[in-house]
């Protein structure tokens, strides 16, 4: 049974997490690179409520759509995979890491995914 964590498959390539953790796109479409991690190690993460995540896909691109701003953002695939899980309940940074099958390596970029996403108004800390 597939993870409802993980976001479709549709450009046809395989989701492994050398995919998720490629670089991030904003609204923009601009890379984004960290510069330092934010403290959110043990933190726990929502959905804020009344998000639904209504979403496209085009290739390896999501549209979202925020309910309580009105806002679209457009984000890949790793953004996408922490907010399907985070969809399902709260979840600490380090379950969350977990989860979606993020590396010691990859702590840094997932914390900086978690406060860009709150900063979007789509999640926030439990």
């Amino acid at each position: 049974m597939a993870s409802t964590c993980r976001p479709p498959a549709a450009s046809g390539m395989p989701r492994t997490s050398k995919d998720i953790w490629r670089a991030r796109k904003t609204d923009a479409g601009s890379c984004l690179r960290a510069a330092r991690p934010p403290q959110c190690v043990g933190s726990m993460w929502r959905l804020i409520p009344g998000q639904s995540l209504a979403h496209r896909c085009w290739m390896d691109e999501f549209v979202v759509y925020n309910d309580l701003s009105g806002d679209t953002h457009l984000f890949g695939a790793d953004a996408m995979q922490v907010l399907l899980c985070l969809r399902e309940g709260p979840v600490d940074a380090d379950a969350l890491a977990l989860r979606i099958g993020a590396g010691p390596h990859e702590q840094e970029s997932l914390a900086v995914l978690l406060v860009e996403l709150a900063a979007l108004s789509l999640i926030e800390q439990a």
